[in-house]
Formats: structure tokens, C-alpha cells, sequence
């Protein structure tokens, strides 16, 4: 009988582990911990999911109104780290002329415009057009969905009152003439 509790919770436990392994929806959904932003316009709803240093380019852009419009919005949101990453020629201009075309440009370019894509429809569609009217093309692989090849998505379906939002890691970039002029890619 002493055994019988033991067998019990290593039976649950293994239940749980598999069920991560073939269900990814449930293993992904659970990764994170995010606050509920569903009742947040997009900029707001970004701060509150942790985007932090994406969030403070929108409102130090200007871009924060456009951004508060109706919508619908799916935002392609490059994690702090993805940020980091970024070559510094970057980093240097979205901190210190953020109100820059090219900025703007770079912020347009994480928003497609006019639909909010979950998870299920990104699988389905090719592509969409974004604020700044660039086309992101959108690349389904076993196990992996990223955006241009380059941003794979970690976090899915993080909702905002007008839209939704999905962690890339990874930046997009704006077409290349709308790169800084000394930038190295």
C-alpha cells in the first residue's frame, strides 16, 4: 500500500511529460507565463507582455495613435534579447533619433495590418502585407513558423484588444534601402 501513492504521481508525471511531447500545443501554451492583455490596445498590450524595449521605440516613434487605432493588428514582436542582438549601427539610431524614417519604417514593418493572424491561420497563409506596406513572408516547417526565414516565432496568440501579438526572435528589417547607411547587413 505504501507504494501505491508513489506509482500513482510517477504515473501522472509521465502522462504530463508526454502529453508535452504530442501535444505542442499544450507544451507551447504553457511555456510562458503572460499577463492578460486582451483588454490593451496594442502598445500598451506589448508592455504588458513583456516587450519592453519594442514598446518603448513605438511611443518614443510617435507611432503610439496609429498603433491604438481599431485595427485589427498582427504584430510580429522581437523579444528584449532579439533587440539586443541586432547590429549596434541599429540599436544606436532606434535609441537616439527614434522619430527616423528608417525607424519608423523598421516599427511599420513588425505589423501586418487589417487582420489579426493566430497561430492556425499563419499556418495557412503565404504572406502578408505590412503597415509600411512591405510583404513578410511566412515559413511553416515541421515544428517551426518564422517570418522571413530569419525571426522564428516563440510565443503564439498573445492577445490585445485590437489585434494580436507573436514573440519573433529575431528583428525584421525593412527593405534594404531603408537601412541606415552604415549598416553591415
Amino acid at each position: 500500500m505504501k507504494h501505491f501513492p508513489r506509482l500513482c504521481v510517477s504515473s501522472i508525471l509521465c502522462g504530463v511529460a508526454l502529453a508535452g511531447i504530442f501535444l505542442p500545443d499544450c507544451a507551447l501554451s504553457a511555456e510562458k507565463n503572460t499577463p492578460d492583455a486582451s483588454a490593451l490596445k496594442m502598445p500598451q498590450a506589448l508592455a504588458a507582455a513583456g516587450f519592453k524595449k519594442f514598446a518603448a521605440s513605438i511611443e518614443a516613434s510617435g507611432l503610439v495613435e496609429t498603433l491604438e487605432a481599431e485595427g485589427p493588428f498582427t504584430c510580429f514582436a522581437p523579444s528584449d534579447e532579439a533587440i539586443a542582438a541586432m547590429p549596434e549601427d541599429w540599436r544606436i539610431l532606434i535609441e537616439q533619433n527614434p522619430k527616423d524614417k528608417s525607424v519608423i519604417r523598421w516599427i511599420q514593418c513588425h505589423f501586418v495590418t487589417g487582420m489579426a493572424l493566430n497561430r492556425d491561420q499563419l499556418m495557412k497563409v503565404p504572406g502578408a502585407h505590412t503597415l509600411g506596406n512591405q510583404y513578410l513572408r511566412i515559413w511553416v516547417t515541421p515544428g517551426k513558423i518564422s517570418i522571413n526565414r530569419a525571426a522564428p516565432i516563440s510565443r503564439f496568440d498573445i492577445l490585445s484588444a485590437n489585434g494580436i501579438i507573436h514573440q519573433i526572435q529575431g528583428a525584421l528589417e525593412p527593405d534594404p534601402d531603408e537601412r541606415p547607411a552604415t549598416s553591415s547587413r
